[in-house]
């Protein structure tokens, strides 16, 4: 846990994660820093997703969020069949 300091955290593993070798973030958001936070996951082809209750959903589609909440960063690659799998789930009724 790094305290509200999770851009800088983030910056300092950036060739890690260009190389895609974090799975996936567990990150702490609060709204103030959220332009910049989701910039820089761009800039290393990460998105943000929440919790629902239908599973993960991209923050862009999450309803609104409290000022502070946690959101998990995943490579877009990943992000892509995650989403994919969620999506196959709720055309089965699950």
């Amino acid at each position: 846990d790094v305290e509200g300091h999770e851009l800088k955290a983030l910056r300092g593993a950036r060739s890690l994660l260009l190389q895609h070798r974090i799975d996936a973030v567990l990150v702490e958001c609060r709204r103030a820093d959220l332009h910049e936070l989701t910039a820089f996951l761009g800039s290393v082809s990460y998105r943000l997703y929440v919790l629902a209750s239908r599973g993960l959903v991209p923050l862009a589609d999450s309803p609104p969020t409290p000022e502070i909440f946690n959101a998990v960063a995943l490579p877009d690659s990943v992000a892509s069949d995650g989403v994919a799998r969620v999506k196959w789930q709720e055309d089965r009724g699950n």
